[in-house]
């Protein structure tokens, strides 16, 4: 989201940027919740999930350099550290762009979901 939000007119309707991005950052995230995993599970999942937590912690607080990690966590870390820009935590769930950051406990049954 950005920290100068904008307010315009569209169609004659003001509108304010943030509100907008908001909404279809909500849109995204429902239509993109298979269909037979809920919203909530993904939530749930995200919160159990120490990693995504992390992640979490350091795109909302903008400190990526002092996230303690173990060493299997090291180079996912660094990982999505890369492509922290197209970060967003919404709704207590990790997007990036508009796709959901499956917790690691579900990618199985996701994957399983989509053959």
């Amino acid at each position: 989201m950005s920290r100068h939000p904008h307010t315009g007119t569209v169609h004659g309707t003001v509108v304010n940027s943030t509100e907008v991005a908001e909404q279809n950052i909500d849109i995204i995230t429902v239509n993109a919740v298979p269909k037979a995993m809920t919203m909530e599970e993904i939530q749930s999942a995200t919160r159990e999930d120490d990693l995504l937590q992390k992640i979490i912690k350091a795109l909302n607080s903008n400190n990526w350099g002092n996230i303690e990690v173990d060493e299997a966590q090291t180079s996912a870390l660094q990982s999505f550290a890369h492509v922290k820009q197209e970060l967003t935590a919404y709704n207590g769930i990790l997007l990036r762009d508009s796709h959901i950051v499956i917790p690691e406990i579900l990618q199985k049954r996701v994957i399983q979901l989509v053959h």
